[in-house]
């Protein structure tokens, strides 16, 4: 079928091609709506760290999240995830995430972050733990977002010391 003309040099659109440009229109509200989402959490989440709040920084999280820790431990399920953050938040003297790249679209959005956290030891001094995560949002029945994946990982020191063994 050809498209209708009304005046000259103009195209009307047909119900079909409205429908998908508002469809991609709606699209990209959505992802708006993703990153909106992981820059308001990501502060919050700052904030409930300085604030050693281990309920808030809990309340991140889906009740079916997933977190692989950097040392490589499983955490599945919202209550695994909360006994870990209450473990670990006493110990923490400082803590930043800075977003790398973000995508989104439709109801879930990932967020790929550097990290680091500075961590106390019992003889007073402290280890500084950088690295990298990937952190997974998905928007929830009730409208809200909550992360359901998350991976962590150490970064590599800044020159790899020579390996027995092995020529360069």
């Amino acid at each position: 079928m050809a498209p209708r003309r009304g005046r000259p040099g103009l195209i009307r659109l047909g119900p079909g091609l409205l429908a998908l440009l508002l469809a991609g229109c709606a699209r990209a509200q959505a992802s708006v709506a993703g990153t909106a989402a992981l820059d308001s959490m990501k502060a919050r989440l700052q904030d409930a760290f300085v604030h050693k709040d281990a309920r808030a920084i809990a309340a991140f999280f889906a009740s079916d999240a997933v977190v692989l820790t950097p040392n490589g431990e499983l955490l599945e399920g919202s209550e695994k995830i909360a006994a870990a953050v209450a473990d670990l938040l006493p110990r923490v003297r400082g803590y930043s995430i800075s977003t790398r790249h973000v995508e989104s679209s439709d109801k879930l959005a990932y967020d790929q972050e550097t990290y680091g956290v500075l961590i106390a030891r019992g003889d007073e001094k402290t280890d500084t733990v950088a690295g990298h995560q990937i952190v997974v949002v998905r928007q929830q029945p009730d409208g809200s977002w909550r992360i359901v994946e998350s991976g962590a990982w150490t970064a590599p020191p800044a020159t790899m010391p020579d390996m027995p063994g092995m020529t360069p």
